[in-house]
């Protein structure tokens, strides 16, 4: 039967396996019965969130009176706690931050560590770090530039520049051409998934290739990607 070590137990003896079990389990009802209720949060003075919180509150409850719907550019049910965990989602971006300098200035408390990581630490920068180092980065600590078709502006011809945002246009267009501009995606998001796009794709280009050796089947997406070309192709009489 295993035993419990001396210096586990009150004693300085050996005890048993059931021993100790009994021991451990009337100590915890003991701290049980005698724990105190936990006391309430002292509230600190107010603060810019609660500023912030107070006028959102006083807006939303003027407008409910009143029967008139909330305004397009005000969220119903908003606060500066939604405010916060955006603004520190995106300061914990930088590599130059670090998660408790953000923790801190957001005012948590630090004991509610859960809080902090579910707010600030389910962004991309830890990803982004794994990946730079699997993918040989030379120089992990700095930040990844997003790339952006806009570099190309001042390299490429006035022609074969419109050509470009054109194919973008007709790659993206069951994203972009909403007569509702609100629906539509941001350009610069765009801008950055064609420029991916275009430094992949002579890899990319290589692989499917070797897949339709191999299967004898045309990739449904290099499908799409030449009848975008061959659209583009026809809007502005040229080849690309």
């Amino acid at each position: 039967v295993p035993h419990a070590a001396a210096s586990d137990l009150p004693g300085e003896k050996t005890y048993s396996q059931e021993e100790a079990i009994l021991y451990w389990e009337n100590l915890e009802e003991k701290i049980d019965t005698s724990a105190e209720p936990p006391s309430k949060r002292v509230q600190g003075r107010p603060n810019v969130s609660k500023y912030i919180n107070d006028i959102i509150t006083a807006i939303s409850e003027r407008l409910s009176a009143a029967s008139a719907p909330l305004p397009s550019t005000l969220t119903a049910g908003l606060s500066s706690h939604s405010l916060r965990r955006g603004s520190a989602a995106y300061a914990n971006a930088s590599p130059q931050l670090a998660i408790q300098w953000v923790s801190t200035r957001g005012a948590w408390l630090l004991d509610s560590l859960t809080k902090a990581f579910a707010y600030v630490g389910t962004t991309t920068r830890e990803d982004q770090s794994v990946g730079k180092i699997l993918a040989g980065y030379k120089d992990p600590p700095l930040p990844c530039t997003t790339p952006t078709v806009t570099a190309l502006k001042e390299l490429l011809p006035g022609l074969e520049y419109a050509q470009l945002l054109t194919l973008r246009g007709q790659l993206f267009k069951n994203v972009s051409c909403f007569t509702d501009t609100s629906l539509n995606v941001d350009a610069a998001i765009l801008d950055a998934a064609l420029a991916s796009l275009l430094i992949h794709l002579g890899e990319v280009a290589a692989a499917v290739q070797k897949e339709q050796v191999a299967t004898g089947l045309t990739s449904h997406y290099l499908y799409r990607f030449h009848e975008a070309l061959n659209s583009t192709n026809a809007a502005l009489d040229s080849r690309l």
